[in-house]
């Protein structure tokens, strides 16, 4: 056993009210020292979410990078960029309840998807979504660009393939 890594069982379940089904098992995970500081911290919770909530995820995620192309389309950089972090936002909501937990804050959520993620988001990833967090808070000061713009619908559509490529490996 690694140095610092908890060992936790847990019952999987997942939930399809659309089609009545459940399925559930308990299974040993490997709890890292860093996801389990947050939970300890409460900046992470563990909890059991429908199915239908990681899709509502998904579909929102593609639903504001279409608004924020939208947006650009019409010269409106302020909300391409808002709308782009939004998107990418959902995405990682998507990966992080598709493992069962949620985030106190925006801060907790870089540092859980980083972790749980790691190998699949590497830095970059990570990096874009901490720039487009600031691009968005300057952009609700009135300080926004195209370039912005442009960085933020990138990084949203890099973050909604990654999201939707890890989903499909499970």
């Amino acid at each position: 056993m690694r140095k610092g890594v908890k060992i936790v069982e847990d019952t999987l379940s997942i939930r399809s009210r659309r089609h009545g089904r459940e399925a559930s098992s308990t299974l040993t995970v490997e709890l890292s020292p860093v996801i389990d500081r947050l939970i300890q911290q409460g900046e992470l919770f563990k909890i059991e979410l429908p199915l239908e909530t990681v899709i509502r995820e998904m579909d929102a995620a593609k639903d504001d990078l279409q608004d924020a192309t939208d947006s650009f389309e019409e010269s409106k950089w302020k909300w391409a960029t808002i709308q782009g972090y939004h998107s990418m936002l959902h995405s990682a909501h998507t990966l992080l309840y598709s493992r069962g937990y949620k985030e106190h804050d925006e801060n907790a959520l870089v540092i859980a998807i980083g972790e749980l993620f790691s190998e699949e988001l590497g830095t970059g990833l990570l990096t874009v979504y901490n720039k487009a967090m600031q691009l968005k808070r300057n952009a609700e000061e009135l300080v926004f660009s195209e370039d912005g713009a442009i960085d933020t619908i990138e990084g949203a559509k890099a973050w909604l393939n990654v999201a939707r490529n890890i989903l499909k490996a499970k």
